[in-house]
Order: C-alpha cells, then structure tokens, then sequence
C-alpha cells in the first residue's frame, strides 16, 4: 500500500503519492490516459539515468518527451517560450498534461509554463531530487529567473498529484543529496525539534529516508495549508533565502548549489536573531552542527565590493516591501518566526561583520 499524504489547497487539493511505480501510478490516476496527451519535460541527467523508465513511458502513453540542460541557467523565459511553441505546434490543449520529472528547475519551468499556457493546463510532477521530493514539489510555487533575479517572475500551481518515488535517489550526485538535506534541516529547526534531532543523532539515515521525507512533506503541507499565500506563517520557509538567493544570484547557480547557498543563509539569519536576543546560543550552535554533519557551508568569506554587491541583489528580494528589507529570523520557540525590517545600510553592515575576510 503506497503511502499517500493530502494536501489541501484553495486553488485545488492534490496528493503526494509514494510509489516506486511511477507508470503504474499515472496510469491509476489519469482516468482519461488513453485520451489525453502528455508533454514530458525533464533534463539531460534525468534522461541519462533514467532512460528506460522514459522508453517505457513513450511505449505506453502518446506523449513528447523535451529534455533541456540541468542547471539554474535553464530556468528562463525563454526556455517557456520553447515550450510554448512545442505545445502550440502539437495542438496541445488545456485538457492535456505537462508532466515535470526532474528536480526544481524542471519542476518550476514546467509547472509555470503549465499555469501559463492557455491559463492553465493539468499539471503533474515527479520529482527527482531529495530537494524537490521535500520542498520545491509542494506548495505549488512555480516560476522563471529574470535578469539574473532568482524566481522573479512566478505563481502558485498546484499539480493534479505529485509522485514521490525514493528509488530517483539511487542515482542522485551526494552534493546533491546534501542539498536536500539543507531544506529538511531548515524544516526541522523551525518546526520539529525532534526531526532534527534524529538528524543529527543517526549515524546513517539512508534507512530512514522514506521516514524523513514524509515528516518533512507532512511540515510543509500543515505550513502551507495555513498560509498557501505567503501572507505569515509561510514566510517562516524562506528561512535562509534572503541571503541564499542572493549568493546564487551573484556566484551563479553552479559554484553555489541552492541548498549550499540556503545553508549559509540560514546561519547568518540565525547570527542576527542571537544577536536581537531572540535565539539562544544553544539553539545556534544546533543548527551548525546539522549542517557541518551533512557537509554543508556555513559561511562564505568576501570582501567588501561583493558585499556591496549582495546588498544590491537583497534589495530586490520579493519579501521586501516599500523599501524596508525583511529578513526571516528562528527564535527559540519551533512554531515561532521573526521578522524583522532594515535600511540598507544595516544590511551591507551586517553583511560586512559576518562575512568580510578579516
């Protein structure tokens, strides 16, 4: 029995399905298959490994299959342009589907282009990476790049389901794996004490990994089912991302993986909510031993023109508001976020104190 978590949402209610079935699950869930088309979106490394479950899949269903490069640099506007012609040239129409199986990139690329074109087609995902599995694929955030701006242009999605299959992860790059952890960490510290504690505590996670991300999924599902809009309690997932985004802004979306970034984010929020007396040193220090467990950065050392610069790429963040910066900060309690407002000016002096080479 495949293990199904319900998430619910205004825009529509969709499940998370566990299965190592992925061609047995579309087929149980589409109840139209044998009419409807499919437009396979994925990248070159999914393909790669992955290449008979996608032979199977065009034996099995009429579909196109479009494979674009892995990385950030992929997730354009003009890559949805790509799409939306291959869906106009088709004959592509609302009631046919657009299936995302890879990680975020795909998964966002695909799932905006889905809500997009003809104001909206069915929409399903399959994600790939531990990141995805846990955070990109729920929620129903999707969206492009712009100008160098990480997730600028966007809007929320749900798909009709998403398959969560655990096998994806056997063929899953470690610094990859690692930057799925950095999502589940930040879940936990927030949210479940006890989670991270596990986390820390196990000498080998690879047989709880099942466990894991259901607690993680199961996290995100009751913070966006209170807040799907981002207007409170949700903002409390953009912990380390102010930060995060913005050193994958300035570095590229190579030298700094999103988790990676993420993971120095976090830290440097959590400098600032133990130096407002808001977090305890103990609470602190918890995180960094999380992250170091899981070979994650926990500082990135720069001088005082790219810290100028990061000031710059924070200013545009889409949290802020007029323009007063916010930075999402942890306290001490689990179900407890702090939001504090700054100038400028305060940033790049934070910035400076945290991160320039002394």
């Amino acid at each position: 029995m495949n293990k199904v978590i319900e998430v619910h949402s205004r825009l529509r209610n969709y499940s998370v399905i566990f299965s190592n079935d992925v061609i047995g699950t579309l087929n149980s869930k589409i109840k139209d298959i044998s009419k409807v088309r499919l437009l396979i979106l994925t990248d070159r490394n999914v393909y790669f490994h992955h290449r008979e479950l996608f032979l199977n899949i065009e034996h099995k269903f009429n579909c196109i299959i479009h494979i674009i490069e892995p990385g950030g640099n992929s997730k354009s506007l003009t890559e949805v342009q790509r799409l939306y012609d291959i869906l106009i040239e088709n004959n592509f129409n609302k009631g046919d589907i657009l299936l995302a199986m890879g990680g975020g990139v795909v998964g966002d690329l695909g799932g905006f282009t889905a809500a997009t074109f003809n104001r909206g087609m069915r929409f399903i995902q399959v994600p790939t990476t531990l990141l995805s599995q846990v955070d990109s694929s729920i929620g129903g955030k999707v969206g492009v790049h712009y100008n160098e701006l990480t997730n600028m242009i966007g809007a929320i999605y749900p798909p009709e389901f998403t398959i969560v299959n655990l096998k994806f992860l056997e063929t899953l790059p470690q610094r990859e794996f690692y930057c799925g952890m950095s999502e589940i960490i930040k879940m936990a510290y927030i949210y479940n004490a006890t989670l991270l504690d596990d986390l820390i505590q196990s000498n080998d996670i690879s047989e709880k990994m099942e466990y894991i991300i259901f607690k993680s999924i199961e996290i995100k599902k009751d913070v966006i089912e209170n807040d799907e809009f981002e207007n409170n309690k949700r903002l409390s997932l953009n912990f380390g991302h102010t930060l995060g985004h913005a050193i994958e802004t300035l570095y590229g979306h190579l030298d700094y993986l999103h988790g990676e970034a993420i993971a120095i984010g976090m830290v440097f929020e959590a400098k600032l909510s133990l130096e407002d007396g808001k977090l305890s040193k103990a609470k602190y220090d918890k995180l960094l031993v999380a992250l170091k467990k899981y070979s994650l950065p926990t500082v990135i050392k720069l001088n005082d023109d790219r810290v100028a610069k990061l000031a710059k790429i924070i200013e545009t963040d889409k949290k802020n508001s007029s323009d007063q910066i916010h930075f999402i900060l942890p306290t001490e309690q689990e179900f407890s976020i702090y939001k504090i407002k700054k100038s400028s000016e305060k940033v790049i002096n934070d910035l400076r104190k945290h991160l320039v080479e002394q």
